[in-house]
């Protein structure tokens, strides 16, 4: 079984533990469970990833950082999912233009 690779970019340290309790239970996963933009982006870098979880919470946002980890990577090719409060309209709008 292949191993998949899941990277959780969660504004807040303590919201972490509830992203493992529930992927964890996905067969074959490996977490990358990070509460640090810049450490998440050295491991998109770095690694392989084969999705995404942004907390738009996030400092500067879940759309500045992605753009900014594609740039530096060089890739544009994993999926992302990100988690933004149902009024945000602005930032759904601006995330589905960019293709996420």
């Amino acid at each position: 079984m292949d191993v998949m690779t899941i990277l959780v970019l969660e504004e807040s340290e303590g919201d972490l533990p509830h992203h493992q309790l529930i992927l964890e239970t996905i067969p074959g996963v490996r977490l990358g469970l990070f509460a640090d933009p810049a450490q998440a982006g050295k491991i998109y870098a770095e690694q392989k990833v084969d999705v995404v979880v942004v907390d738009d919470g996030i400092p500067d946002g879940s759309l500045n950082w992605l753009k900014q980890v594609h740039l530096t990577s060089g890739r544009r090719d994993v999926p992302a999912i990100v988690m933004a409060t149902a009024g945000e309209k602005e930032i759904k709008r601006a995330l589905y233009e960019y293709g996420v």
